[in-house]
């Protein structure tokens, strides 16, 4: 280690004597590396995060997309009875396809205006055969989606679910609105079949404890920001609002303020007749296309407050303990801030490289990456300062002290930071994009943490040492007190010395200590 020691005696020499041209110089490279945020794109769709690029089905469907274009936006909503224990009860009956049919109606008719213009379901759906409607599969298919036709006894609903035509009846059964086979296995869930003995071969009756309906819509550059508009403003929203009879899960998408209140009251009259008096509340869980990215969206947001409380306190700790509080002189608030500009100022230039490289953040990166960073810097700050601390008092020279104490623990420093980088760059390896993209930032966030703590924050201990040389006050350096103090004793560094080291190295500590550590050991390979 004695080659290391000696270089960075050397880096402490020379940073101590030109603080301000290390200031600026770690400015610029800051400033510099942060244009790369002029290609900031943050992910958070599912199969970009976690799909390998190279994997197999990675590739078959970008062939997939590029011959016969992108698979469909999916928005899906299964239909259940609300309550505990009721969630097996038979739903396939007139009452709950009155619901249904409000419901579906209200999504396809449902409109948003953007640029100008008012978009509807059917401008952006898909729509398989040429000239007819969009593709909804539903319950509602046994009846083209025509609310008369819906027979009035339960009887009769699952006899039309039988796909026999009646002796009266012309036409195709079991065909929806456009031409479309309508398919049991996918508007239905817990199915039952009850065997009907009424006639020779027949088909079972149905009964179903979840209705399954599904809008697929186009899927490219041109229709997309509309259908996320949609699936917000009109999917969602008549969701949230058939939903409020269970009072489940009823909180509207941040930037809605109401719900539909034409559906409520159709809804509300269905519930109202006398003939559905005993009628089941029903309640909405469902998938649109948008619902996972809106979901790691909310929760970055959530996190936003977290990262910034946790960096101000940070702050105020780092000002608590690197000092000794209270003291108008001993304070160390000045360095405490000069410390977590270092953490942002890694932050920045790990991300801003990043982006450089036209690597899309995930929520990982941007989420555990300043707590990865923090962590680490604040660390580091502690030795940088303990280590200066300890100089002998007969070294006068402030920039010796801080050149022989970045000598005493540079080389520590430095064997930390490329262990811990190395590893990350390491896990670049992996082939799932969102991890590829944490380690990355990560390892480049580490390296950049490591070389702005050896210089720009061992610039500003030399300043801040000087300032307290000259007796000058914490946080306000240009008044200087008269009555020169000395520092107090670190009251947590006493009692370690006094009561925790003669503990933690008695006999009979040891022994329970060795004992403790073998039985968690043995429990955690155990389990």
């Amino acid at each position: 280690m004695g080659f290391l020691s000696k270089v960075f005696y050397n880096i402490g020499k020379g940073v101590t004597h030109h603080p301000f041209i290390v200031f600026v110089s770690a400015f610029l490279v800051t400033m510099t590396c942060g244009f790369g945020f002029i290609n900031f794109r943050a992910t958070a769709d599912p199969q970009e995060l976690w799909v390998p690029k190279t994997s197999r089905a990675n590739i078959e469907q970008e062939y997939f997309k590029n011959h016969f274009g992108s698979f469909f936006r999916i928005n899906e909503m299964m239909i259940v009875p609300a309550g505990e224990g009721k969630d097996t009860q038979d739903i396939f009956r007139p009452g709950y396809l009155h619901l249904l049919y409000y419901l579906q109606t209200a999504i396809e008719q449902g409109t948003i205006e953007r640029d100008g213009k008012i978009y509807r379901h059917d401008d952006f759906c898909y729509k398989p055969i040429t000239g007819e409607g969009c593709l909804v599969t539903s319950p509602m298919g046994f009846w083209k989606m025509n609310q008369t036709a819906i027979p009035k006894t339960a009887d009769a609903v699952k006899l039309d679910a039988q796909c026999i035509p009646r002796a009266d009846q012309s036409g195709r059964v079991c065909f929806d609105r456009i031409g479309v086979p309508v398919q049991v296995s996918a508007i239905f869930g817990g199915t039952t079949c009850i065997k009907d003995d009424s006639q020779p071969c027949a088909p079972c009756i149905t009964d179903a404890s979840a209705y399954m309906v599904t809008f697929l819509l186009n899927n490219n550059d041109y229709s997309n920001p509309i259908a996320e508009q949609w699936e917000k403003e009109v999917f969602i929203k008549n969701v949230k609002t058939f939903n409020q009879f269970a009072d489940y899960q009823t909180e509207l998408p941040k930037g809605l303020d109401d719900y539909n209140t034409t559906l409520y009251k159709q809804l509300e009259s269905v519930y109202n007749q006398t003939d559905n008096s005993e009628m089941l509340k029903l309640k909405i869980d469902y998938l649109a296309e948008r619902s996972i990215p809106d979901q790691l969206g909310e929760i970055g947001d959530q996190n936003k407050n977290v990262i910034f409380l946790s960096y101000i306190l940070m702050f105020v700790y780092v000002g608590l303990a690197l000092g000794y509080f209270p003291s108008f002189v001993h304070n160390r608030f000045i360095l405490g801030f000069g410390g977590i500009m270092v953490v942002l100022m890694s932050i920045v230039i790990a991300i801003g490289i990043t982006l450089f490289m036209n690597i899309p953040l995930s929520l990982i990166s941007s989420e555990v990456v300043p707590f990865l960073i923090l962590a680490i810097g604040v660390d580091n700050m502690f030795i940088i300062v303990r280590a200066e601390q300890e100089v002998s008092k007969d070294v006068t020279v402030v920039e010796e002290r801080v050149a022989l104490a970045l000598k005493e623990v540079g080389p520590s420093i430095f064997t930390a930071a490329f262990c811990e980088s190395l590893a990350f760059f390491v896990g670049m390896l992996t082939r799932v994009p969102a991890l590829e993209s944490f380690c990355l930032v990560a390892a480049l966030g580490v390296l950049a943490d490591f070389l702005l703590q050896i210089t720009f924050f061992t610039a500003a201990l030399t300043l801040d040492a000087k300032r307290i040389r000259d007796n000058r006050c914490d946080i306000l350096p240009c008044i200087k007190r008269k009555k020169k103090t000395e520092p107090r004793k670190a009251i947590v560094r006493s009692l370690f010395q006094k009561y925790f080291v003669p503990f933690l190295f008695n006999k009979k500590t040891e022994i329970m200590v060795y004992f403790l550590s073998t039985v968690f050991v043995s429990l955690g390979i155990v389990a």
